[in-house]
């Protein structure tokens, strides 16, 4: 749970000029885990550009029960390493300037959703509600960022995501 293995890996990416995200998966860090790694990141802020909260964790929701429930639980759990990370960054003097953005990567697979059940990746609208509540309105304005992995091609964006609004011309989706 430290980053001791993978600090030639980062002094590489910074003598490339390159940035990275670190990613944590809901139920695998503890408090403890996620604090060490955002204190011995602070080394390497200028190569750390976002904390990816979960990956997906909208595939999971659907496993049973009461959908809008398990993804209102989700998301709170979610939010809460969000707040987790943010408080980790404070402890260790992370520099305002340089704070990684935050997001958490969702699908357009399912629909399992509380707050957005017509919109592909509705999981979205939760996530980013909940760490807009938990994070407050500056911190979410500064830093939340989208992250949905569509894994589907231009066409279906087209037709299935945004055929009920225009799509702005400069938007080039693969025909």
């Amino acid at each position: 749970a430290r980053l001791g293995g993978h600090r030639a890996f980062l002094s590489e990416l910074r003598s490339l000029g390159l940035m990275v995200a670190i990613s944590f998966r809901r139920g695998a860090w503890d408090r403890a885990a996620l604090e060490a790694v955002v204190a011995e990141a602070k080394e390497f802020t200028d190569v750390i550009g976002v904390w990816l909260v979960g990956n997906e964790e909208d595939l999971q929701v659907g496993l049973g029960g009461d959908e809008r429930a398990a993804a209102r639980r989700m998301a709170d759990e979610l939010a809460g390493v969000a707040s987790d990370l943010v408080e980790a960054e404070r402890a260790a003097g992370w520099p305002e300037a340089s704070l990684p953005a935050i997001g958490s990567p969702v699908s357009f697979a399912v629909r399992a959703t509380f707050r957005c059940p017509e919109l592909p990746g509705g999981f979205l609208c939760d996530v980013y509600s909940a760490f807009w509540t938990r994070l407050g309105e500056e911190v979410a304005r500064a830093r939340l960022i989208t992250c949905v992995q569509t894994y589907i091609d231009g066409v279906v964006l087209r037709r299935d995501v945004f055929g009920s609004s225009p799509v702005p011309e400069n938007l080039h989706l693969n025909p």
